[in-house]
């Protein structure tokens, strides 16, 4: 009986070791997946086109005819 008990304590042990392994891995792999595509995505850079006029270089359709 205490065998078994030994040897539960040791599969119960190990596969502790293995969740905890498993979970830090997982976490180091969303870690990069969030550095290389995630956060680049998020801050591109865009080009602002806007032109600016003022109000002396408009056309009004009432100047047209």
């Amino acid at each position: 009986m205490a065998m078994t008990s030994f040897q539960l304590g040791i599969v119960v042990k190990s596969y502790s070791h293995l969740v905890k392994d498993r979970q830090i891995v997982d976490a180091e792999v969303l870690n990069e997946y969030q550095q290389r595509f995630v956060n680049p995505r998020l801050n591109v850079v865009k080009k602002d086109a806007c032109v600016m006029t003022h109000e002396a270089e408009m056309i009004h359709y009432r100047d047209v005819r």
